[in-house]
């Protein structure tokens, strides 16, 4: 646990822990086989309900996202249409220069009106650029108003390390055809939190993102989902794919896992029971890459990722707010922690724990709910996560 420490750079007061709140590392994305390195610039795969990035390779390196981009385009349109000031009904009209985007779009026409709802699938399934422009222009006015809607929500958002110029995407190019160089970019970190702020306030997107075919009858178009995934593993449910000679080939899915094994070989050491929510069946997860080399590679990567999630992954049961710690105790009351914490982890890490007591606690003025210090969890030289233990008064 020293060396723990040491790599990690923290000093481990029990004054620093408290006013910790989140210290969670990835293991080495070298761990899931078949990746090449070479050919991606950034790769994740991520725990979306714990929030735990379990592998990772440069998620903090801002990168061009391409289509990607649609992603903040789609949760700005939910939010407006939950607000009430659109409606999926809505007839959209289309402009000369929505129609005039690249792209495999749905042969939109200036003077041209279509439904809001079939504009929507156009953007998520086969990634319709002039769907987007059109979506932007009508909720907006134009597209540089709406590039400013989604800096404005980045910052709501805290995603820090991100900037948007337009709402579909494509790269911005200066007289001369040269890249500008102000792009949509943002980091995987950045992204895998706006994956998980959609799933919890705008799941419906998933209504569009699984499918995998989609006909837009207004002009008898069928369009095929640019996720090359979706028929090969029943358990992905979307989201977006992206690609521009900028930002490369890059894309983020989403899966139910179904049927993880549990591991609850810690929790047992600290309760001494079982956990009271019983055994946890499904787990959310969201695996992504930036700035693939080829189509091929964006596919390779993504499917190298679920078949080792499938394979390797287990759920790591840590804690259960509702019960006691069996094996720390104070005179007068039961210790429990602050949070119920559950990880996604290979099954080759087993996860330990230490428990850092807070010295400036006063034994014989305790009170309900008071913190007396902290849990902390971590795999050989990964931290993993902490959560604070309270007192209750023993009844």
């Amino acid at each position: 646990m020293n060396k723990t420490l040491k790599k990690l750079g923290i000093t481990f007061t029990a004054t620093a822990l408290l006013f910790s709140s989140s210290l969670t590392f990835a293991y080495d994305i070298k761990e899931c086989p078949n990746i090449a390195l070479d050919l991606v610039k950034s790769v994740s795969l991520y725990d979306m309900e714990s929030q735990f990035e379990v592998l990772s390779y440069d998620c903090d390196s801002q990168m061009g996202i391409a289509s990607i981009s649609k992603l903040m385009t789609s949760k700005i349109l939910y939010d407006a249409i939950d607000r009430g000031e659109i409606s999926l009904k809505d007839w959209v009209p289309i402009s000369k220069n929505a129609q005039s985007k690249d792209g495999d779009g749905l042969r939109l026409r200036a003077g041209d009106e279509v439904r809001l709802n079939d504009l929507m699938h156009g953007m998520l399934i086969n990634s319709s650029n002039d769907s987007a422009v059109a979506l932007a222009e009508y909720y907006a006015g134009s597209e540089a108003a709406f590039a400013q809607l989604m800096n404005q929500e980045a910052a709501n958002l805290g995603l820090t390390h991100s900037h948007f110029v337009n709402p579909s995407g494509l790269t911005e190019y200066d007289a001369n055809h040269d890249p500008l160089p102000a792009q949509n970019v943002m980091t995987l970190d950045d992204l895998m939190k706006l994956v998980v702020i959609l799933e919890e306030t705008h799941p419906e997107i998933h209504e569009i993102t699984h499918l995998e075919k989609w006909t837009f009858e207004q002009k008898n178009i069928e369009k095929t989902n640019t996720n090359l995934l979706l028929p090969l593993y029943p358990s992905i449910n979307g989201l977006k794919t992206g690609y521009t000679n900028f930002a490369g080939y890059c894309q983020v899915i989403t899966a139910d896992m179904k049927n993880l094994p549990n591991n609850t070989e810690l929790f047992q050491t600290l309760y001494n029971r079982k956990p009271s929510f019983g055994t946890i069946h499904d787990r959310k997860l969201a695996m992504a890459l930036l700035g693939g080399h080829y189509k091929s590679t964006r596919v390779k990567t993504l499917s190298s990722l679920m078949d080792y999630a499938q394979s390797t992954l287990e759920i790591a049961v840590l804690t259960d707010s509702a019960l006691s710690l069996s094996n720390i105790q104070f005179e007068g009351y039961k210790a429990y922690t602050a949070d119920t914490l559950t990880y996604v982890n290979p099954k080759n890490h087993k996860i330990e724990c230490v428990f850092f007591q807070n010295p400036n606690v006063n034994k014989s003025v305790l009170t309900n709910n008071a913190s007396v210090g902290s849990l902390i969890f971590f795999s050989g030289d990964e931290l993993i996560g902490k959560t604070d233990v309270i007192v209750k008064a023993i009844d």
